[in-house]
């Protein structure tokens, strides 16, 4: 392979790395800002992504100005992101969230009044569209209070009614029946979002540990046509 086709191909690769890198970061940002409870692996992508991000900067440079010290800088930094990568791909997929999810809902229905609206509910069951911990039958959602009907000219009399959290239902809905409310329950929506967030992530640091293995290989061979 001549120095020139190298040189191209380690373009190539690190305008993907930086590609992937954009994507770990916006990734991360909007995991951040889902409603509910925290996603783990958000961070990290935040985190790899930003350093990924600078560590192809430099390759480009390196590759740019043809510098002996800068181009080993540059594979030191991969390798050692190679692992980081790695590593924390296979963390992120295989995180069970399952207890720190439950403990959130447990926390937020429990500190609910259930008189009016509760942002931090209504934000998470709207996004997620789901309806308390273990469903619309589940007891964290339901109320049971008197509500005033009225019958033609007659006055407003209380009446014993049993509905759910307004939350639970879309937010065009008055008075949140079951038959209206989001049918799953929480844990196992907020799961299994989560999960498909995890795996998204987690598959984009493995492969970019792969291209960053490569990388390295190629920056090796690059660094011995330099002296």
């Amino acid at each position: 392979m001549s120095c020139v086709d190298l040189k191209l191909l380690l373009y190539v690769i690190n305008g993907v790395l930086l590609f992937f890198a954009i994507v770990l970061v916006s990734a991360g940002i909007y995991g951040s800002r889902i409603p509910g409870p925290a996603i783990n692996g958000s961070s990290y992508s935040i985190l790899i992504g930003s350093f990924a991000f600078m560590i192809t900067i430099v390759g480009m440079i390196a590759l740019r100005l043809h510098q002996v010290w800068l181009s080993i800088i540059y594979i030191v930094l991969l390798i050692s992101m190679l692992f980081a990568d790695l590593v924390f791909g296979i963390k992120t997929i295989s995180m069970d969230e399952r207890l720190e999810i439950k403990s959130f809902l447990k926390t937020s229905y429990l500190t609910s009044t259930k008189n009016g609206i509760d942002r931090n509910i209504r934000d998470f069951q709207d996004f997620f569209k789901c309806c308390g911990y273990n469903g619309p039958h589940s007891a964290d959602v339901i109320v049971k209070s008197p509500i005033y009907l009225s019958k033609g000219n007659e006055n407003q009399k209380p009446e014993n009614a049993t509905y759910l959290i307004n939350e639970c239902c879309p937010k065009s809905v008055v008075l949140c029946m079951i038959l209206d409310a989001y049918s799953d329950n929480c844990v196992d929506k907020i799961m299994e979002k989560h999960g498909d967030f995890r795996t998204i992530v987690g598959t984009f640091l493995i492969i970019s540990s792969i291209l960053m293995g490569i990388a390295t290989v190629l920056g090796v061979i690059q660094l011995t046509t330099l002296h």
